[in-house]
């Protein structure tokens, strides 16, 4: 199986100690398209998409670590899907379902731990997290211009392949989310919250791997008066970004 690899990019020293560090593009097994210098995820990414030629492409953030044979599992789950006869646009490594229950497995830098659930994968899921989107572009889907910053263009993209009868999962991939801790949603998140609104009104409340979105928007402010008062309070965040993801992988046995 070929794939391609696209990432909206900001910092090149981070995407060459993370992304580009994995096995999967340092071998050339898979070709890295990065783009640079994009306001929104959406228009990044389309970018990267006109520029691919492979059937499989996966979006994933600069910060995240792909650990070796990892698309082993993508294959199994791909294949799995097709000799079920289900009619699939996006895979994910961690989403969420219908029931608003999350699944997946990722090791989250920014947690300072792993998340991992117990389920039967691929799994149906309603919304996949950001980290990581793997289109299938027999869909003919793609990303929403409109949709502002780089915040839930995965949740946008599920209802997407859902509306138009593709299935979306979460497969077994676990990979390592070198990333930072979120301190706040900030003002870009709420752009993207209220155009998700509005977008997808007649589907409220919409699960997502953060906070539902919902016609009011209650779960947003709760959010931010709860990070509010940490900051005021003078809360610290001890987690930092790792600097060798590739031994946390190791570690955690994620290898294939």
């Amino acid at each position: 199986m070929r794939i391609e690899i696209v990432a909206a990019v900001n910092d090149e020293h981070i995407l060459s100690e993370n992304l580009a560090s994995s096995p999967l593009i340092q071998e050339g097994r898979a070709r890295l398209h990065v783009e640079l210098g994009f306001p929104s995820a959406s228009l990044a990414y389309l970018s990267g998409l006109e520029k691919c030629t492979e059937q499989i492409v996966v979006f994933a953030h600069q910060d995240v670590y792909l650990p070796a044979g990892w698309e082993k599992g993508l294959e199994q789950a791909i294949e799995t899907l097709n000799s079920r006869g289900e009619k699939w646009g996006v895979l994910g490594v961690f989403g969420v379902d219908l029931g608003g229950e999350c699944c997946g497995q990722v090791w989250s830098s920014g947690l300072n731990q792993e998340l991992v659930f117990s389920v039967e994968y691929p799994h149906p899921v309603v919304s996949v997290d950001e980290l990581l989107i793997v289109l299938n572009r027999k869909s003919g889907l793609t990303f929403d211009t409109n949709l502002p910053a780089f915040h839930l263009y995965g949740t946008d993209i599920v209802l997407s392949a859902l509306q138009n009868d593709y299935g979306a999962f979460v497969f077994r991939g676990p990979v390592v989310h070198n990333s930072n801790p979120v301190r706040y949603l900030d003002a870009s998140y709420q752009q993207a919250y209220q155009y998700m609104a509005r977008k997808w009104h007649s589907q409220l409340p919409l699960q997502t791997c953060v906070l539902p979105v919902t016609k009011n928007g209650f779960p947003l402010y709760i959010s931010r008066i709860k990070s509010l008062k940490k900051i005021i309070f003078g809360q610290k965040l001890k987690q930092q970004r790792k600097l060798n993801p590739a031994q946390i992988s190791r570690k955690l046995q994620y290898e294939n």
